[in-house]
């Protein structure tokens, strides 16, 4: 129609537009009817693409049916949910279900190959085309979506990867002949998109100040501002709770720094978990929370260990209650925590001061206090000593005078 949209033959006041398709289309006929599949860019690969097409529809139309022709007509959401629930019995963490669905949905929700309520991968699932529509994908076609992708190498890596690993599942189960996906190409994952940057120790002491001060300093100036009965002033309960929160968020600051701990790790800590009434108090990682799967025991300073002892017997947790209350938009919170103490989030370099930035800085402090760089890979529970002395280190935070 005149605003560009498409419409159906005979709409009032609209146009015919034929526009050049990027792909060849076969077109034969079977049982008196006509069938229609997009196949490649390339023309000779197109008509061999035919020929096995038509050689196929015969065998079918005599009576050889393919043994994946009943899969590849069903839809990709059945195919997946089969396919989470195999992961689930290998024992796959939460986190690593949560994101390969994730993933697969995101890049189907792309290529129009399943809707949902609300366009997101968390939303209901409205409709979903089939398993026949999903390898009908051109390759070339998956490389340009990642390419386009303001993603850094190894996160397109993944995304090709969470496919691939579907349909290569498929494949193992005989729902499918073979998996087109693992000719995409990979992304060179030397090219980052950003990168981290430690700060200093007077730093994250003003980022700990400001974590603890900002949410009563911030209900003040919202009191001040809209003039309250009160005056602008705060009683003593509102008080001791906005402190208390604040006390809170610099205590997990403060543990992801000395402890090199995530955010999601971070979040799953239980009271329990925590041994402050001895010579030497710890906290104990259980392999159930940590990303590699592993135990993982760290020592405390006995001035932490205190305060770590106080802030529950403030907050009367239980030992099954969690530790910290880390909420989803942490890293919201983490930003305005970083603009009230004066520390930019990215620096005249472009490189970023994010929550797992201080997992950076807890390993450059143990660089700087001159402790091995064994101990180090050990305490950052690193698989390759790599992450420690290169990704996880910056050059710039030493003292570089001869």
């Amino acid at each position: 129609d005149a605003t560009g949209k498409r419409v159906p033959k005979g709409t009032p006041n609209a146009k015919k537009e034929q526009t050049k398709s990027p792909k060849w289309y076969g077109v034969f006929n079977s049982k008196g009817k006509k069938l229609s599949f997009p196949l490649h860019r390339d023309k000779r690969v197109a008509e061999k693409m035919l020929k096995d097409l038509e050689a196929a529809q015969y065998k079918s139309d005599l009576g050889q049916i393919s043994p994946f022709a009943k899969h590849l007509n069903r839809p990709i959401s059945d195919h997946l949910e089969m396919y989470i629930l195999f992961l689930e019995e290998k024992d796959r963490g939460e986190r690593y279900l949560k994101d390969c669905k994730r993933l697969i949905t995101t890049t189907l929700i792309h290529f129009k190959l399943l809707k949902t309520e609300n366009n997101t991968w968390q939303s209901k699932i409205t409709s979903c085309k089939t398993l026949l529509d999903l390898i009908s994908i051109d390759v070339e076609d998956f490389d340009l979506y990642l390419a386009r992708m303001k993603l850094s190498g190894r996160t397109k890596n993944t995304y090709r990867g969470a496919i691939s690993s579907f349909l290569t599942w498929l494949v193992s189960k005989r729902r499918l002949e073979t998996n087109p996906f693992l000719l995409v190409t990979k992304s060179d994952e030397s090219r980052k998109t950003f990168v981290r940057r430690s700060e200093s120790e007077p730093n994250i002491i003003k980022l700990l100040q400001s974590a603890k001060d900002r949410p009563l300093a911030k209900f003040e100036e919202k009191c001040m501002k809209r003039k309250t009965a009160l005056g602008g002033k705060i009683n003593s309960e509102a008080k001791k709770r906005l402190e208390l929160k604040g006390y809170g968020r610099a205590l997990v600051y403060k543990m992801a720094v000395l402890t090199g701990l995530r955010a999601a790790e971070l979040h799953k800590l239980k009271v329990h978990f925590l041994e402050t009434e001895t010579d030497q108090p710890k906290l104990f990682a259980p392999k159930t929370i940590t990303k590699n799967k592993k135990d993982a025991v760290f020592h405390l300073r006995k001035e932490f260990a205190e305060e770590l002892a106080s802030w529950v017997k403030q907050t009367g947790r239980k030992p099954t209650d969690p530790l910290f209350s880390v909420p989803r938009n942490y890293l919201r919170n983490f930003k305005k925590d970083l603009l009230f103490a004066g520390i930019p989030y990215l620096d005249t370099q472009g490189r970023k001061f994010d929550f797992h930035a201080l997992r950076k800085t807890c390993n450059v402090l143990m660089g700087k206090a001159k402790i091995s760089p064994a101990l180090r890979q050990k305490h950052m529970r690193h698989s390759d000593i790599r992450l420690t002395l290169e990704t996880y280190d910056d050059a710039d935070a030493y003292d570089q005078t001869i």
